[in-house]
């Protein structure tokens, strides 16, 4: 565990000062700055390798609100890593941070989860795992990956078989989710999809209360599967040992 302080005189006395808060408010301000602005370019991007007719339309949000949520996602993230893991953990959950924001946000705005991100989620997963677990790390990624396949078949066929015009899953969410499987490995990955389901259901609930969201409703799922996979990260098994896994 790291513990990062500064210590400075005022005034004739000593005043201990959290770097590790100071760093968490500057990510939070940087990456509620950053994020709309990256994720416009984003949308850019992606409109330019498309034909006219299939331009990706985007849609309204409340900026305000997403900058909050950016910020106070990353100050908790970055501030609990400082100190419960080394710098080179901070690094990677502090950039797994950054894609959380902007994926959840290309997603809203125009409904699609760029393979770009997905691609870049799993070579940081790959050095993440091996650093941290060596070759086993690996293995046991892949591993991971193939049973969340298996789950996600079964998933697929049980909703056919209730709601046949459904499906649970775009190819983007599918693409995404054994993404954060092989970045979180198991048995964590079961914690990481225990805070995305939760929070996905909490909002479906809020939603239909308020009757702004039907059964029929489309749910941007990339934000609540990146959620998982920060959460993964950072409480792992916590997250087991609080569901009594």
């Amino acid at each position: 565990m790291i513990a990062y302080r500064c210590i400075y005189s005022t005034t004739g006395s000593d005043d201990v000062v959290n770097i590790d808060i100071l760093f968490s408010i500057c990510f939070g301000f940087v990456f509620m700055v950053l994020t709309p602005y990256l994720s416009e370019k984003i949308i850019e991007y992606k409109n330019k390798l498309r034909n006219n007719e299939d331009k990706l339309v985007s849609r309204a949000y409340p900026k305000l609100l997403f900058m909050a949520y950016a910020f106070f996602l990353t100050f908790f993230v970055v501030s609990f890593s400082f100190s419960n893991y080394y710098w080179w953990k901070i690094i990677f959950i502090t950039v797994f941070c950054f894609i959380t924001c902007i994926g959840t946000l290309v997603d809203i705005r125009v409904r699609i989860i760029p393979n770009e991100m997905v691609l870049m989620i799993i070579v940081l997963g790959i050095f993440l795992r091996f650093i941290e677990f060596g070759f086993a790390g690996l293995l046991n990624s892949f591993l991971t990956v193939l049973g969340t396949v298996a789950f996600m078949f079964l998933s697929y066929f049980i909703t056919k078989a209730f709601y046949q015009n459904l499906n649970p899953f775009g190819a983007g969410d599918m693409k995404l989710i054994l993404a954060v499987a092989f970045v979180i490995g198991y048995p964590d990955v079961l914690g990481a999809f225990t805070v995305c389901i939760g929070t996905m259901l909490a909002y479906i609930s809020v939603g239909m209360l308020f009757k702004k969201l039907h059964m029929r409703s489309y749910i941007p799922m990339a934000g609540f599967i990146l959620i998982g996979l920060v959460s993964g990260l950072l409480y792992g098994r916590r997250i087991l040992d609080v569901i009594g896994f």
